[in-house]
């Protein structure tokens, strides 16, 4: 695991920001993880394992060209255990940059193969846990974590992913920690990158967008892992309602980063907000193309649906299905992804409640909204009104948050609250789904108040634009 930074230590930068900000954070989503026991696998044969890794066709991504490069060293040296860790590192570069699991697997194998020849080799062990935090397995990610860091009190990496898993289990203070022993360490894209999505999600967006501007300027090895900071920054500014500077932010990074999903999608989310679906659509088909990801997909399906095009509506839906199976035959656990996807579309709401049910006790912030949603959508209040409260009250309430609460409350028949929710949803984001952005507005009109104005160039909630 490598990071690079031009900074000197700033210790204490981030736990002074958060002590500001006070509360709590999350990430992402809190799943259950096989125990850490099972990921003492045998180590693969060496052909075997390098023979599995394929060659790109046509002119490789600059990771592929460091796949290729660290597949030939090891051929050549296979018994350098440098030269299987950094495999395994690009492999899991490959893996953030393309969405395919399959290369969690390779990744997986290349880090065996260096603790075989170096049993001690403590940053094999944190790209064990790199690679179980990918596959949801957070149990076994701060394991294989923490056993790294016995080797290696100075690994920043470790730290982080430790406190993305606590974040992911809804241990909020202990993360808090984690993160700031990471800073202190090695202020860096990485370090500052999770400062800034845990000030944004505790609802310090100033903070929140100074600290991820530290994260781009900082940059790092790999132009992919900046442009994803530069979408999170413009994602934070359409928040905030700022249109035109999200989408200079974004143009920017697409003329460095022409292929980046996460720029890809920014900008599709942004030409969705303004109602432009014909361009969204363009950019989200690109994006997972590129990087078939689950939310890249949900939202094409939905500017299809939004579009009249169901077929291809349909047709895309479908593969978000396939891609979670063979997301678990892979080993990865994202079953509340598909609960989610199946309330907000009202698809398998038995399934949905089974998986609900599963995770009724989650505290992760947008798993127990997930679980309120699933509840909800089943038609079982006294479970949704129990979920959403533990969501509202994990961390500062996203727009989706907001409005599933609006629409807890309303089937409660506690108007008022309601209202208040509904409103504070509109309020804090209206560029969130468009489907829930509009039958935020119906209730609240249903209710007898009115929605908030959208500031000029938002979401157009009717209808879709075209140039």
């Amino acid at each position: 695991m490598k990071t690079s930074s031009s900074h000197a230590p700033n210790h204490r930068l981030l736990v002074l920001i958060l002590a500001a900000s006070g509360g709590a954070a999350v990430l992402g989503w809190g799943l259950n993880a096989r125990s850490a026991s099972s990921a003492a696998r045998t180590a693969p044969s060496p052909v075997a394992l390098l023979a599995a890794i394929p060659s790109p066709s046509g002119t490789p991504t600059p990771t592929q060209a460091e796949i290729q490069k660290w597949k030939a060293k090891a051929q050549q040296s296979p018994e350098n255990p440098t030269h299987w860790l950094n495999l395994g590192d690009a492999l899991m570069q490959a893996a953030r940059e393309s969405a395919n699991h399959q290369y969690y697997d390779g990744a997986e194998k290349a880090y065996q193969q260096t603790l075989a020849l170096a049993p001690q080799k403590s940053d094999a062990m944190t790209g064990l846990a790199w690679v179980s935090g990918g596959r949801h397995q957070f149990p076994e990610s701060i394991a294989w974590a923490q056993k790294a860091l016995v080797l290696n009190p100075s690994d920043s990496a470790a730290y982080g992913l430790i406190g993305d898993a606590q974040i992911e289990q809804g241990a909020y203070k202990e993360a808090l920690v984690s993160y700031q022993k990471m800073l202190d360490i090695r202020p860096d894209l990485s370090s500052y990158s999770r400062g800034a999505q845990v000030l944004y999600l505790l609802g310090d967006t100033r903070k929140a967008m100074w600290l991820m501007t530290k994260a781009i300027k900082a940059g790092g090895a790999h132009s992919e892992n900046t442009a994803w900071c530069n979408a999170k920054l413009a994602e934070m500014l359409l928040g905030e309602g700022a249109v035109l500077p999200a989408e200079n932010l974004l143009k920017d990074a697409q003329k460095v980063s022409p292929n980046s999903y996460a720029v890809l999608t920014g900008l599709g989310q942004l030409k969705m907000a303004k109602g432009l679906y014909p361009e969204a659509i363009a950019l989200y088909e690109k994006a997972v193309t590129l990087a078939p990801q689950h939310a890249g997909l949900v939202a094409l399906g939905d500017l299809y649906s939004l579009t009249k095009q169901e077929a291809k509506a349909e047709e895309t839906f479908a593969l978000v299905e396939r891609l979670h199976e063979e997301h678990k035959k892979l080993g990865s656990q994202d079953e509340l992804y598909m609960a989610r996807f199946f309330a907000e579309h009202s698809h398998q709401l038995p399934r949905a409640l089974a998986l609900a049910e599963a995770h009724r006790e989650a505290k992760n912030a947008v798993a127990a909204d997930t679980v309120a949603w699933c509840f909800y959508k089943n038609d079982k209040l006294p479970d949704a009104k129990a979920a959403i409260d533990r969501a509202l009250g994990a961390a500062t309430p996203d727009s989706p948050v907001l409005f599933h609460a609006g629409m807890i409350y309303a089937k409660l028949g506690e108007r008022e609250t309601a209202k208040r929710y509904l409103y504070k949803a509109l309020s804090r984001n209206p560029y969130f789904r468009v489907a829930d952005a509009q039958l935020a507005a119906e209730t609240l009109q249903a209710l007898g108040s009115t929605a908030p104005p959208i500031p000029e160039g938002g979401v157009a909630l009717a209808s879709g634009k075209s140039q």
